[in-house]
């Protein structure tokens, strides 16, 4: 059974790992294999929402839309311009029967209030480090739960983590110098787990998430 990482900004040679890579609006860099396309909230103000659809067009073989949402850590200023970014993907998304890989910085309550009409999707928030009662907020709302390098040095996360429910769980190295398999020794001991039982665990959450 393989490693699975559903998000990361490193190029993946690793045979024994499946790793969707990151594909950002803007970024000038080459992916091969499995990747998810999208325009980063970052970019709202660099791009226009017909640039940004026709660009997505152009993603015919992605096999999930992201990373896309809301990110406020420097202000809020740019909201309507993130917000409609958000929903062209999310419609994209929801056309084309694709996973929402999604970066949320300071702004889940506009998170949530724009996915409660994209309640079908399959919306992933990844590197998150939250609270309990944030995680179990979105879990209620469906949304699966990614675990980055984070866990390795956040006590509070990794309380939080004992709590994601099975069918919730995924994990990541986004764009850690960490690898895949670190993070999962982690998320075992946590859990209290055997490795083949957390890849055998992320590996069927993967497959059906993804539809792959």
């Amino acid at each position: 059974m393989q490693f699975v990482d559903i998000h990361t900004h490193r190029h993946n040679v690793d045979s024994e790992v499946i790793a969707i890579e990151s594909r950002l609006y803007g970024r000038d860099y080459h992916v091969a294999g499995l990747y998810a396309a999208g325009i980063h909230p970052w970019d709202a103000d660099k791009v226009s929402i017909h640039s940004a659809e026709c660009w997505l067009e152009q993603q015919a073989n992605a096999v999930a839309i992201g990373e896309c949402g809301f990110d406020f850590h420097l202000g809020r200023s740019n909201f309507n311009q993130q917000k409609k970014l958000f929903e062209l993907q999310l419609d994209m998304a929801q056309r084309r029967g694709l996973p929402v890989i999604v970066p949320c910085v300071r702004g889940y309550n506009e998170l949530l209030n724009v996915c409660k009409d994209y309640s079908s999707l399959r919306l992933i928030v990844h590197g998150f480090c939250g609270s309990l009662q944030l995680m179990e907020q979105l879990v209620a709302k469906n949304f699966y739960i990614s675990i980055g390098a984070m866990i390795l040095k956040n006590e509070k996360l990794r309380e939080v983590l004992k709590e994601i429910p099975d069918e919730k769980l995924l994990i990541e190295t986004d764009e850690s110098s960490i690898g895949i398999r670190d993070i999962y020794s982690c998320v075992c001991r946590v859990r209290d787990l055997e490795i083949d039982d957390l890849k055998m665990l992320i590996y069927t959450n993967f497959r059906l998430v993804f539809n792959l």
